[in-house]
């Protein structure tokens, strides 16, 4: 499903589409631009801000590109 179907959807749906998160994968590829579009880049500053060493995390959630996939190991 993810790396069959879901780029079609994309595909239809159009770049700045989004989604919501009851339907999201959390094994999404890109899920910084499926889920937060062009928000991410201010989302991510105002979350370093306030956890300055990126310890909230969630599965395809703003920093977790730095932890490994289990959410267990921070990625260097």
């Amino acid at each position: 499903m993810t790396n069959n179907k879901v780029p079609i959807l994309a595909a239809v749906a159009g770049p700045n589409s989004g989604s919501y998160s009851n339907e999201a994968d959390v094994r999404e590829p890109h899920f910084q631009t499926t889920f937060f579009g062009p928000n991410y880049g201010r989302l991510s500053i105002i979350k370093n801000k306030y956890d300055p060493k990126g310890m909230f995390i969630v599965g395809a959630g703003v920093g977790s590109e730095h932890w490994d996939i289990d959410g267990i190991c921070q990625l260097s």
